[in-house]
C-alpha cells in the first residue's frame, strides 16, 4: 500500500504506529523503500512533541545510565510509545528480559533492557482495567528526565555541588518553566510532514526508528516465549 501511494503526487505518507505487525515486516518496508524512505514518516506523537524532543536530546548527548517507566494496554502499542523515546533518547538495547503480567494478543509484560554501554533500564506494565499511566524516569551522568502526566509535563534535573555533604553531588531541578508537552498530538506531527517537504528532509521520527523498535518488541515476545535473556541482533 505504501508503494502504491508514493508512486502518486504526495510527498509524504505517515504511518501510524506500529507500522507493520512484525520486525520481518518492518525491514521488509524499509528496504524495499529504498531512496523513498525519507518520504514517509511514523505516527511516534511524543518524537514530534517539542518538550519531549528537548528531554530526549539532552540525554542523547550524554547517553542514558539507567532509568524506570510506566506503561499500559500492550508493547505493540503503549509500549512502543515508550520504547521510541528511549530510543530518541539515545539509547541502544542489546539484551531484554520480559517478565509475563498482563496477556491477551498483545500482551504487557515487565521489561528488564540491557544497553550498549552498560546502562539498565526497567519498564514495569499496569493493568489498564486499573489504571492508566504512562510515565518515563530517565538517568545521564549528569542529569534526570522525567515525563509524567502521559508526557504532559516534564521535569529536568541537573547535577550540582551537594549543600549538605563536601564533595558529593545531587541532582537538582532547575528553576525553569518547561513547554507543555502532548497538548494535540496529531498537529506537530503533520507540521513536521510539511516542513520536512519544505526543507527537504525526512521526518522527525523515520522508518529506521520504526525498526528501532520493533527490533526491541520481537527480543520481548522472544524472552517471553523463552523464559530468559534474549540478545538483539543488529
Amino acid at each position: 500500500v505504501v508503494n502504491e501511494v508514493l508512486e502518486s503526487d504526495v510527498q509524504r505518507v505517515i504511518l501510524e504506529k506500529p507500522c507493520s505487525p512484525d520486525l520481518s515486516t518492518a525491514r521488509a518496508l524499509l528496504d524495499d523503500l529504498d531512496d523513498r524512505v525519507q518520504m514517509v514518516g511514523v505516527n511516534y506523537t511524543r518524537r514530534y512533541d517539542p518538550l519531549h524532543r528537548r528531554l530526549f536530546s539532552i540525554l542523547a548527548e550524554e547517553g542514558v545510565s539507567g532509568g524506570t517507566g510506566h506503561y499500559t494496554a500492550g508493547i505493540l502499542n503503549t509500549g512502543s510509545h515508550w520504547l521510541d523515546g528511549l530510543h530518541s533518547a539515545g539509547a541502544v538495547v542489546d539484551e531484554v528480559y520480559a517478565s509475563a503480567r498482563y496477556g491477551g494478543p498483545d500482551p504487557t509484560p515487565d521489561v528488564s533492557l540491557r544497553l550498549r554501554g552498560g546502562g539498565l533500564v526497567h519498564l514495569h506494565a499496569h493493568d489498564v482495567k486499573e489504571i492508566l499511566i504512562y510515565e518515563t524516569d530517565l538517568f545521564g551522568p549528569t542529569s534526570r528526565v522525567q515525563l509524567i502526566n502521559s508526557g504532559t509535563e516534564g521535569r529536568l534535573y541537573r547535577r550540582a555541588p551537594s549543600a549538605m555533604y563536601s564533595g558529593y553531588h545531587e541532582l537538582r531541578q532547575p528553576e525553569v518553566t518547561l513547554p507543555l508537552g502532548l497538548t494535540n498530538p496529531l498537529l506537530p506531527v503533520v507540521d513536521d510532514a510539511v516542513s520536512s517537504v519544505q526543507e527537504g528532509r525526512g521526518m522527525r521520527c523515520s522508518l529506521a526508528d520504526a525498526v528501532a523498535v520493533h527490533r526491541v518488541i520481537d527480543g520481548v515476545h522472544r524472552s517471553l516465549k523463552e523464559g530468559s535473556w534474549v540478545r538483539l541482533t543488529d
